[in-house]
């Protein structure tokens, strides 16, 4: 079994993340992770795809 909490994880990625999540949104960026969010919450043997997903929140 592997230790997880060894784990490391570069700085450099860290510091890149940190950066991108404090960086502001635009209307189409958060559109876009709310329907990829919601997309991989879906049953895939629902066969729905992204565009009923934009479709029903009116995005496009």
């Amino acid at each position: 079994m592997q230790n997880f909490l060894a784990a490391k994880t570069d700085g450099a990625f860290l510091d890149k993340l940190i950066s991108a999540a404090k960086s502001e949104k635009t209307k189409e960026q958060l559109e876009e992770q709310r329907v990829s969010f919601i997309f991989s919450a879906v049953d895939k043997d629902q066969n729905i795809t992204k565009a009923q997903i934009e479709k029903q929140l009116h995005c496009k």
